[in-house]
């Protein structure tokens, strides 16, 4: 009788001891959400689990995903009521941000337990640059019947050989040509362009190995060395984000080492997922691409 009571009570002990323990470890948000809703602005919603013994819920913000260990070495960005299940934060820069949502108790300790995609967002947000929405929108820029380029393409000589040519010209002719075969006005070339996904540094996998080859290549402006090993890199099967990414880099190697066949050729790879971008960098191509003499 008595060993059967001593079981009991130890059923009970350790029934009492695990369900205080889940109610110990239970975060007090959960299913936390964040989205980018304007240019600079992201929200962030969440369920409420409990508030018992909640004083306020703190926001955490930070450029990388927020973990138990790395919470202690950051700044609440806001401090609200804990029945509140949404905040809007605006931030000033361009990048990438991670939250997390923890509750201030009666007592004024703070939450530790952070679990991604419960009270910490799993993946970040990424803000982008405005210029960047601008230049991806961009109309096409087309040349309507009758209407010159801004710089025309080069001639192409049909003949070895052509005959000469000697008729005289009126006086308002000869200047109107000495107008058209003025050198056109000096314009201003592109610069090299780095998608947004390539200005912070990957852990792993594909956008590593192109960031690693931007840093040490193409960033340095060697384009010789940069376009050899992004061919490198694309004889290996990646994934299609990064593909396009790196022969959009190879296209401005080319295009900088003056090689501007080999630029239009891949830059018209990227047309379909670069439009708007592609299309500009291959105008800039055509209008220094010359004809090679034979």
């Amino acid at each position: 009788m008595r060993q059967k009571l001593f079981a009991l009570f130890a059923f009970f002990s350790i029934f009492l001891c695990a369900h205080a323990f889940s109610q110990s470890s239970r975060t007090v948000c959960a299913k936390i959400h964040a989205e980018q809703i304007s240019l600079n602005t992201i929200r962030l919603t969440w369920n409420i689990e409990r508030t018992q013994g909640v004083r306020s819920l703190l926001i955490f913000r930070d450029e990388r995903p927020i973990e138990s260990r790395s919470l202690k070495n950051l700044e609440p960005i806001a401090e609200i009521s804990p029945s509140a299940t949404a905040y809007t934060d605006t931030v000033q820069f361009y990048g990438f941000y991670c939250y997390c949502v923890a509750a201030r108790f009666s007592d004024g300790e703070i939450e530790r337990i952070i679990l991604p995609a419960i009270n910490a967002s799993a993946s970040g947000v990424r803000i982008a640059r405005e210029e960047k929405i601008e230049r991806e929108n961009e109309e096409p820029r087309l040349y309507p019947e009758g209407t010159l380029r801004e710089q025309p393409l080069p001639r192409i000589a049909m003949f070895e050989r052509e005959p000469e040519r000697r008729k005289s010209i009126g006086e308002d002719a000869r200047t109107s040509a000495k107008e058209l075969s003025a050198p056109p006005p000096a314009r201003k070339k592109l610069a090299p362009y780095i998608f947004e996904e390539d200005l912070i540094e990957s852990k792993s996998g594909d956008d590593y190995v192109l960031f690693q080859i931007l840093k040490t290549s193409f960033i340095r402006k060697r384009y010789q060395e940069s376009a050899e090993k992004l061919r490198d890199f694309l004889r290996v099967n990646r994934g299609e984000n990064a593909t396009n990414r790196a022969t959009f880099y190879l296209a401005e190697s080319y295009h900088f080492l003056g090689n501007q066949k080999q630029a239009i050729s891949c830059f018209v790879k990227t047309a379909d997922a670069y439009p708007a971008l592609s299309r500009k960098w291959i105008d800039e191509s055509l209008d220094e691409y010359s004809i090679p003499e034979e």
